[in-house]
């Protein structure tokens, strides 16, 4: 059963609506290097025209992944869901850093682009799951807002990155943030359910 928000902050003030919440902003820290980076990439190597090619490769991917997901059936919790999914695009964005060619970059960041559609799916679903249905709208308006600070935190680093070391390093550690705070996203959950199943039986 959904609760219903209460106060201003509306759907947020569902506790499990907030992880999904948190794992958006995580997701738009990791998208908008790879648009960074590619850029970057396809700049250095003299043919700024394939950037067009590397970013329609990653739409392709997300695309696909879409696809895809809609037509498997998923057990999971929609958590386990979103953890999954955020470290496999933090796998493959990590992986593209070490494209050795563009046309090897393309393929790289086509597989990362498969797991950029199924996390919004997932969020879009989770907030129509954990909100009310007079809260709903507002819920799914909040998935993609909080993607937008992490798109921006999220290009700004990669920037500074290009600008300092090259665009294979800021995929390369983008990745392995991504990676890590999927990490430290699962275990905080994990405590906290935790935690509340046992003062549930106490």
């Amino acid at each position: 059963m959904t609760k219903k928000p209460r106060g201003v902050v509306g759907p947020l003030a569902s506790r499990k609506f907030r992880w999904v919440v948190l794992v958006m902003f995580a997701v738009g820290f990791g998208l908008s290097p790879l648009d960074v980076a590619a850029t970057a990439w396809a700049a250095e190597t003299g043919s700024a025209a394939s950037a067009g090619y590397l970013l329609a490769a990653l739409s392709v991917g997300s695309a696909a992944g879409g696809l895809i997901w809609g037509h498997v059936q998923h057990r999971h919790h929609y958590f386990a869901q979103l953890i999954t999914l955020l470290a496999a695009l933090a796998v493959g964005t990590a992986a593209a850093g070490f494209a050795p060619s563009l046309p090897v970059l393309a393929a790289m960041l086509a597989l990362a682009g498969l797991a950029v559609t199924p996390i919004f799916l997932v969020a879009y679903l989770a907030a129509d799951l954990l909100t009310a249905q007079s809260a709903r709208t507002e819920a799914t308006t909040w998935v993609a807002t909080a993607s937008n600070p992490g798109i921006a935190l999220g290009a700004a680093c990669a920037g500074y990155l290009v600008d300092r070391t090259s665009p294979q390093t800021a995929l390369l550690v983008t990745g392995a943030t991504m990676a890590f705070a999927a990490a430290t996203l699962w275990t905080m959950h994990a405590m906290m359910s935790a935690g509340t199943k046992r003062g549930a039986t106490s």
